[in-house]
């Protein structure tokens, strides 16, 4: 079996001998799970050969991980600005991860990156962030490839975004997709195979059992209480309480059930590694066009907000043809205060997650990366808002926080964006 891009791909190895106590072969493929009319629903990359989903990106990257070959001992090499939680998994591997240093625009120091490879480097790992395509994308495909390394593309943020006219993930060896990020639906992540030898790897293992349906139940139930406390604050409470309730009841079901297949940790996450039918027949269904020109013009909006404001840095001042962005990330002077002002007035600005230890311990190295750390913040450009455009109106006083405000219409469409987010 090929792929399209079989000539852009790194040169093909031999499986290496692999050890682990983690049993993540591919959960659910659409060659066996899924009718050829779904397949073609799916959005691009997704239609493709080769493509296997999952609940969460991380099973997707610890499949991906296990189809490259890794021996213990061997290294993969992240940007500096990555979330620990994605390391963490890796390290789980005896693997080391190590960082390659990052430009102020947050694309990789190539020269960099280039002279942190060594003879246990296996694979490179390159972040398309909140949506926007790394300019640089293919000089990393041609280091890789004549360094013999894996290209591995975390596309998380960047399910529906292109570059050059093809869409983000079709450039690696393989790619890791997590829908759940962009569209509103309770789970969904995918890993891509695009290169030959993974793709005979992956054939091997593909009648795996998906995990236990109770774990869709307990999404059903946990959307339904949350949104009828949404709608009666008075109920806020009972529902959280609702919510936590059903999840240990069907959890213990659950684990009951699924103990003599899986080993690891007994959590919704562990027990539900294959994307469920609900999120699939939603994401088939999903209105790619208007999702992307609403993302679109929400960016679009909030730059002539702050456009000529003086306290903060936009990372993206032009929003690029292809470009569907996740967020609108900013930096302010003081990220902290921003957030706790913002979230105040229910608009959902939050944080990049924590960075690995690594990084956070060196700062002097990884500037970049500790920098955007206490000032960058993100903001909600979802498809279910409405930010107003500026259209002449002015604020009284004419810093971030009250743009914003203004903006996101005295914070009415920032509670739903806040709300949306508390579901997931």
């Amino acid at each position: 079996m090929t792929t399209p891009d079989d000539k852009i791909v790194s040169a093909n190895r031999a499986p290496a001998a692999f050890t682990s106590s983690h049993n993540l072969a591919p959960t659910s493929s659409v060659s066996d799970a899924r009718s050829a009319s779904v397949l073609r629903s799916l959005p691009a990359p997704l239609d493709r050969p080769g493509v296997t989903f999952y609940a969460y990106g991380r099973a997707a990257l610890l499949d991906a991980i296990q189809l490259i070959g890794f021996t213990p001992g061997d290294s993969v090499l992240f940007p500096e600005y990555i979330c620990r939680e994605v390391t963490e998994y890796v390290q789980r591997f005896d693997l080391e991860a190590r960082y390659y240093r990052l430009q102020a625009n947050l694309s990789p120091n190539v020269e960099d990156l280039t002279s942190a490879i060594d003879r246990r480097t296996k694979a490179v790992i390159v972040v398309h962030y909140f949506g926007f395509p790394q300019p640089t994308i293919l000089d990393l495909q041609e280091v890789c490839r004549s360094r013999g390394l894996s290209l591995l593309e975390d596309n998380a943020h960047g399910f529906l975004s292109c570059h050059k006219g093809r869409p983000l993930g079709s450039f690696g060896d393989a790619a890791i997709f997590s829908m759940r990020k962009t569209l509103r639906i309770r789970d969904g992540a995918a890993l891509l195979l695009n290169c030959p030898e993974l793709l005979r790897r992956n054939l091997r293992n593909q009648n795996v059992p998906r995990a236990s349906r109770l774990v869709e139940w307990y999404w059903l139930l946990q959307g339904a209480t949350m949104g009828v406390a949404s709608r009666h604050p008075a109920l806020v409470w009972l529902g959280r309480r609702a919510k936590v309730r059903t999840g240990h009841i069907l959890r213990a079901f659950a684990l009951r059930s699924e103990r003599q297949r899986n080993e690891g940790d007994w959590d919704i996450g562990r027990l539900s590694r294959g994307m469920s039918g609900r999120s699939m027949w939603e994401l088939s269904r999903s209105n790619v066009a208007s999702i992307v020109g609403s993302r679109r013009q929400n960016y679009e909006h909030l730059l002539e907000w702050l456009g000529d404001a003086g306290d903060c840095h936009i990372l993206w001042p032009r929003l690029a043809d292809g470009v569907c962005p996740l967020e609108f990330p900013l930096l302010v002077n003081d990220g902290e205060r921003a957030i706790s002002e913002l979230q105040r007035r229910w608009i959902e600005a939050n944080y990049w997650p924590d960075l690995p230890g690594e990084v956070v311990g060196d700062r002097r190295r990884f500037t970049v990366a500790n920098y955007f750390r206490e000032h960058l913040i993100r903001l909600p450009i979802d498809e279910s808002l409405r930010v107003g455009g500026k259209d002449g109106r002015v604020v009284s006083n004419p810093g971030v926080v009250e743009r914003l405000v203004a903006a996101y219409d005295g914070g009415r469409w920032g509670a739903v964006a806040m709300r949306f987010a508390r579901r997931r």
